[in-house]
């Protein structure tokens, strides 16, 4: 299968309901093959309201979540949705196929993932667009240095500019000199 750009909630759902039910041919690590189809498993797909997590797999409850807050920013940019619920798909056939030792993003998922077509990556792109954050944090010394917050930090909590702090000490770690200015957004 290959990539495709989704435009819109329709078309997902459609993709969502073709990859679901497509029969994946997967080899093992001791040369067997695996045919299988997800919804074959027993997963079912759910839209999520995360806002930095493209999208999830859950073996418990066998679901195949995506945010609709980052799925809706990201119609018709690329095929980044396509890639992201093969991803996801990529979880639950290596969970299948080799257990619990399967679940992150170590070499079983990776084998899976690019026999499916994917690129073994765990991150989706920088040109994925995000949700932006009601806080953003930056550095005081304009090295550009920025980072999105969904949630106010706890009260006391203080950030340091890390890019900032390892030109000046070698080390990534606090320093008052370096400290992240909080701008709320909306």
């Amino acid at each position: 299968m290959k990539g495709r750009t989704i435009n819109n909630e329709a078309e997902l759902l459609q993709v969502m309901d073709e990859i679901l039910n497509h029969v994946w041919e997967v080899k093992c690590n001791r040369g067997w093959t695996h045919r299988t189809s997800v919804a074959e498993l027993g997963y079912s797909f759910v839209w999520s309201g995360k806002k930095k997590s493209f999208g999830s797999c859950n073996y418990g409850r066998k679901l195949i979540k995506m945010s609709r807050p980052i799925v809706e920013l990201n119609y018709g940019n690329k095929d980044h949705i396509w890639w992201t619920v093969i991803h996801e798909l990529s979880h639950a056939i290596a969970h299948w196929v080799y257990g619990a030792k399967a679940c992150n993003h170590g070499k079983y998922w990776k084998s899976i993932n690019i026999q499916m077509g994917d690129d073994g990556e765990r991150c989706y792109a920088d040109d994925v667009v995000r949700v932006k954050g009601k806080y953003t944090l930056s550095c005081p010394r304009n090295c550009g240095a920025k980072d999105s917050q969904l949630m106010r930090m706890s009260r006391g909590r203080e950030y340091s500019c890390g890019t900032c702090s390892v030109k000046e000490t070698g080390r990534r770690e606090w320093n008052p000199n370096f400290k992240m200015v909080i701008t709320q957004n909306y």
